[in-house]
């Protein structure tokens, strides 16, 4: 296998976060957030947090 293989995901899990109770710093409303999982064929494991504005201001945040 190629080095590419390995760096693609085999399995991607993408749930809300439903713990997230953060504000918007640009216009102060409540924020959403989704947990993005990536598992690889190597078994490393990802683990990506989005967080968006509820209204569409624009902000996003990736941690």
């Amino acid at each position: 296998m190629t080095a590419s293989v390995y760096n693609t995901p085999v399995r991607v899990t993408v749930t809300p976060a439903l713990d997230y109770f953060e504000k918007c710093p640009k216009c102060g409303y409540p924020a959403e957030a989704v947990s993005t999982v990536r598992t690889y064929a190597t078994g490393r494991v990802t683990t990506e947090l989005v967080a968006t504005c509820g209204m569409p201001c624009g902000w996003q945040s990736t941690t």
